[in-house]
């Protein structure tokens, strides 16, 4: 539960992290999750350019965080986003893949480029809580 998971500490170089949510669900409907970056400075909260989009409804976009629809608050998210950082800068590409509860695939992708080294992700909700589910990442 809560409104946010911190995931690692990344060492520094880092290029590649996948990130992989199991049955995630949030308290309050037509709400979303994101994924933040952070860096030396802190948790970078604008500055992405990101989409959302889940079949049989509209696209959903953020620059805020790296977006993942979840529109109804009985919705679960199974899938993994890709983070990729692009060759020795500090921009991080973003690719999402999965499904939103039973009936709807979920894709979606964006970027953002951070002012320092990545040291931390973070996943939150829009201001509700975390209600079931897991999340972790792998990384190289």
């Amino acid at each position: 539960s809560g409104t946010s998971v911190t995931l690692e500490t990344f060492a520094a170089g880092t290029s590649l992290i996948h990130i992989i949510f199991n049955e995630m669900s949030q308290t309050a409907a037509n709400e979303r999750f994101q994924v933040q970056l952070e860096d030396a400075g802190g948790v970078e909260t604008s500055g992405y350019l990101s989409t959302s989009d889940r079949t049989g409804n509209n696209y959903m976009s953020s620059t805020s965080g790296f977006v993942i629809d979840q529109t109804y608050a009985a919705s679960t998210f199974s899938g993994h986003m890709t983070l990729i950082r692009v060759n020795a800068s500090h921009t991080w590409i973003a690719n999402l893949n999965g499904k939103s509860s039973t009936v709807y695939t979920l894709n979606g992708g964006g970027s953002k480029t951070l002012s320092a080294e990545l040291t931390k992700v973070v996943v939150a909700t829009n201001g509700t809580n975390f209600d079931n589910g897991s999340v972790r990442a792998i990384y190289m």
